[in-house]
């Protein structure tokens, strides 16, 4: 009799226990599944506030670019912060490049097609400035550009490995410049061109970068 007691008791033991783990480890069921939701996913591109999306028929690439920017064709312009204007727009380069090059590649094409042909011109590591292009890295040159009979005027340009693949790289352009900045004097008669008109544009520049951060190329723009 002792023995069925014990028996008993074992068993009512054992049913508790399974009853128990059931209770803990629930079966995975699409109920308790990981809702899809939480997966990353690409999210449909929409402009930054305040932006407008822009794609070119010529070149296939695409941007966004502020409200405040007038658009005519591929050519944008703007009024600066001190009442000149400007003009943003794609311009044709060199053939379009066979091969991607890196960040490295660009600098030493930069050096060889200005500095190696003209000793007096800046290196790359003088004049060009790092930057990002839609999700590749970038440069930027900036200097001042006078013309006879003409107001003289700030030139960026503004390239990178995806840019250089279609033969094409961006323009800044502001106009006019007065001979104060363009000038300094070296000596009492001497005046030498300023070749860097960075410090004069940062705001311009910097809203710049942002539309640049935003470009895709023409192999990305469908994805």
């Amino acid at each position: 009799m002792h023995d069925l007691i014990k028996v008993f008791v074992l068993g009512v033991l054992a049913v508790v226990l399974i009853l128990v783990a059931g209770s803990v480890r629930a079966p995975f069921t699409a109920q308790n599944a990981v809702p899809s939701s939480t997966v990353s996913m690409p999210q449909p591109r929409t402009p930054a506030p305040g932006f407008k999306r822009f794609r070119s028929a010529k070149y296939g690439f695409e941007f966004q670019y502020p409200n405040s920017w007038t658009a005519e064709g591929d050519v944008f312009t703007f009024t600066t912060h001190d009442g000149r204007q400007a003009w943003f727009k794609p311009q044709s380069w060199y053939a379009p490049s066979k091969n991607d090059q890196t960040i490295e590649e660009l600098r030493r094409e930069y050096d060889r097609e200005h500095y190696d042909r003209n000793a007096k011109s800046r290196t790359a590591a003088e004049a060009l400035k790092s930057i990002v292009i839609g999700s590749e890295p970038g440069l930027e040159e900036g200097h001042v550009s006078c013309e006879t009979f003409r107001p003289c005027y700030a030139h960026f340009t503004f390239w990178s490995n995806a840019l250089s693949r279609i033969g094409v790289q961006f323009a800044l352009i502001i106009s006019p410049l007065q001979d104060k900045e363009v000038y300094i004097a070296t000596s009492s008669v001497a005046l030498e061109l300023i070749v860097d008109p960075h410090p004069l544009f940062e705001g311009e520049i910097d809203i710049v970068h942002r539309v640049l951060a935003t470009f895709k190329s023409s192999e990305n723009v469908f994805r």
